[in-house]
């Protein structure tokens, strides 16, 4: 196995991402005339993974656990 192909395996593994696929699956929405954004863009998944990243590492800054975050989800709902 070759080390580009062996990185990329171990970075799915360790984000549960498989970037080749987007990538892939990017280019061929592009060529077949998608949009960008939008409900059928092709970077809408990766931006809605982003920013649910980005609040949930906001949220557990602030919060100052994980486990805590959990609790404040659950008594607010």
């Amino acid at each position: 196995m070759s080390m580009t192909k062996n990185k990329t395996t171990k970075e799915k593994e360790a984000s549960g991402f498989d970037y080749p696929t987007f990538e892939q699956e990017a280019i061929a929405g592009l060529t077949a005339g998608k949009g960008l954004i939008g409900p059928e863009g092709v970077l809408t998944g990766m931006i809605g993974r982003l920013l649910s990243a980005a609040f949930n590492g906001e949220m557990t800054a602030h919060m100052g656990s994980e486990a805590g975050w959990e609790q404040a989800q659950w008594l607010h709902g």
